[in-house]
């Protein structure tokens, strides 16, 4: 009998390796992080979901990830007419601190500051695990500190702004063109116009949302600051393959561009007008140009003072915790309460608290849930920054793993109003110095929703604050802005597949001059894998020393078997102990309550693993 028990658990030991790695995550609504600062021992302890960490800002260099060969040394098809000798670079999925510089080199427009028509010329190969990311394609940021202008997106459609088109196939090469045009080339066309095309087609034309000397707009020569290829401020890039690429001093007309055809294995033709070529023939060369100026490595720890290469601040050290009564500030309504006081950050440094949430919302990203915040700022917080911080805005939260855009939820100190990309209307006064305010913002995706001012948003954030004497102000909801809130868009939150890390950072921001924060104190932090509901919102207190309440979506933990707190490989133990038993009670294992240590249990316990009970 103890032969025949040793090897069926041992079958079944096997059976749960494979189903641990292989287990669905539960999709049910629920309390997927929470962070009280309450436990002496480890201040950043979850009472849901992972703990917390200080975040500080990865330096990394991958120049060495830029390789150069040809389409038979890479492995991948042959240009139009060539024999797969042919000069190639291979680009890596650049992060928000590196890609290629190019230098135009040009002169203004005539009567403008910088170059506002031009076209840029590149033939690009994608491989199938490429082709369902977004792909940025050009940057005209000098720091790489804004959103890439120009995408391939996940549909294989080239644009921006929401409007996509023609189709980048996968596993073939393409020549892509974009004819920019910022100053009026006809009466049609009266603010800003970029043609698009592929292999020599025009799949689509759209007007730009900012006109001349603005977004789409290029450095000049006298500025000497670079435009970058395959670039993007928040990682909204893929691993691809570029044969040529060309840059041209003017808006070339439909014609001009089909002379051009598709992409071949003799580069990109020349023509009138050309500021620079990069053929990429000789792989001892590099980046070195064909004509113009030669292509640089960006790095922003390196580069033009775009990140701090040295972190400024010790965040361990200037994040204190203790109590309300020994910071000497007001109580929460039940009492003294534990509380976090943060620091000013600086770009460079966060609170990472891991949201615990699944991907949602049919994307591979988290597109609906709700962020809590218990927070309390002094009247010196609220009016005096340190050196360097400006005055009029605080964040809360973070969904860029890197830092490496705006916060997601501001504070506008000047009026007190909460909002982002400038949606603030209706919340002004809602945070106030010196009281305690439950924060809630909801972020639900809506993909029948079409916002006739940004055409490709559909999400929405609906806020509220809720104060100590249970008074409150909101809804207030509005679509959120600038063309680029979208299923699995920057508001959206990174998974660990993602991202290495399920990415929520609080009381941070991307800008150093200034930097964009304030100093103040969190009780309560609440993480909700949905997007709560009026009626939900609606039953929520104000601010306590008990932190925020989870209903009605507490999670129960029959599954915790040894109730030590966490769902692990402990509690596999006793289940495995017990296996089969018909007479079992909760701590054998029977997490269903039938009385029985079965498949169903099994099937419960993986559905939970890892997560952290309260």
């Amino acid at each position: 009998m103890h032969t025949r028990m040793t090897k069926h658990v041992g079958r079944t030991l096997s059976l749960v390796a494979v189903l641990l790695l292989a287990a669905s995550p539960t999709l049910a609504q629920r309390v997927s992080g929470q962070w009280d600062f309450s436990d002496p021992g480890n201040r950043l302890k979850a009472t849901v979901g992972q703990d917390g960490s200080y975040w500080t800002l990865p330096q990394t260099d991958q120049s060495s990830e830029v390789l150069f060969g040809s389409p038979n040394s890479f492995g991948i098809a042959a240009l139009p007419g060539g024999d797969g000798t042919e000069g190639v670079m291979k680009f890596p999925a650049f992060d928000s601190f590196n890609g290629i510089e190019v230098w135009p080199g040009l002169a203004a427009t005539p009567g403008w500051f910088y170059v506002n028509d031009y076209t840029l010329i590149m033939d690009v190969f994608y491989t199938p695990q490429s082709a369902n990311d977004w792909r940025s394609l050009w940057q005209t940021n000098a720091c790489n500190t804004n959103d890439g202008d120009f995408f391939i997106n996940p549909q294989d459609g080239i644009g921006i702004s929401g409007q996509y088109d023609g189709n980048v196939t996968a596993n073939a090469w393409h020549r892509l063109a974009f004819a920019v045009g910022l100053d009026g080339p006809d009466p049609n066309d009266p603010n800003t116009v970029v043609d698009k095309y592929i292999d020599g087609v025009l799949v689509g034309s759209q007007i730009l949302s900012l006109s001349a000397d603005s977004r789409w707009s290029l450095y000049t020569l006298s500025d000497a600051l670079p435009s970058m290829v395959f670039a993007d401020e928040s990682g909204d890039t893929a691993i691809g393959y570029v044969s040529s690429l060309q840059l041209r001093d003017h808006r070339m007309t439909p014609a001009q561009v089909a002379a051009l055809g598709g992409p071949s294995a003799t580069g990109i033709p020349g023509g009138t007008g050309v500021a620079g070529q990069w053929d990429f023939e000789n792989p001892a060369a590099g980046l070195d140009a064909t004509f113009g100026n030669d292509l640089t490595f960006f790095n922003a720890f390196l580069d033009r003072g775009c990140a701090e290469p040295n972190c400024p601040q010790d965040l361990p050290a200037a994040t204190q915790f203790g109590t309300t009564t020994a910071f000497a500030i007001p109580d929460l309504p039940d009492g003294p309460g534990d509380v976090m006081r943060y620091p000013a950050t600086v770009p460079c440094t966060a609170y990472l608290f891991p949201h615990g949430a699944e991907a949602n919302g049919g994307g591979t990203r988290v597109n609906n849930y709700t962020v809590i915040t218990d927070l309390f700022f002094t009247n010196d917080d609220w009016s005096n920054p340190p050196a360097g911080h400006d005055p009029g805005w605080t964040p809360i939260y973070q969904t860029n793993p890197a830092n490496a855009e705006d916060a997601m939820l501001w504070v506008r100190i000047t009026d007190g109003a909460l909002g982002d990309d400038g949606y603030y209307g209706g919340t002004l006064g809602w945070v106030q110095p010196e009281r305690w305010m439950r924060l809630v913002a909801v972020v639900e995706y809506d993909p029948d929703f079409v916002d006739p001012n940004n055409p490709g948003d559909d999400v929405f954030v609906t806020k509220y604050v809720i104060y100590d004497d249970d008074t409150r102000v909101g809804p207030v909801h509005h679509a959120t802005g600038a063309g680029d809130d979208f299923l699995d868009g920057k508001r959206a939150l990174r998974t660990n597949e993602e991202a290495g890390f399920d990415a929520l950072l609080f009381f941070t921001n991307n800008w150093w001059s200034p930097v964009y924060t304030h100093s103040g104190y969190v009780s309560s932090i609440q993480v909700r894998d949905y997007a709560m509901p009026p009626a939900e919102v609606a039953a929520l207190p104000g601010p306590r020393a008990a932190g925020i309440p989870c209903d009605p979506v507490c999670p129960e933990c029959p599954e915790d078997i040894n109730g030590d707190g966490v769902v692990s490989l402990p509690d596999l133990a006793i289940l495995l102990a017990n296996f089969g038993r018909t007479d079992a009670g909760p701590e054998d294992g029977d997490i269903n309550g039938d009385g029985s240590v079965n498949l169903a249990d099994l099937a419960l316990f993986l559905s939970a693993y890892g997560t952290t009970c309260s």
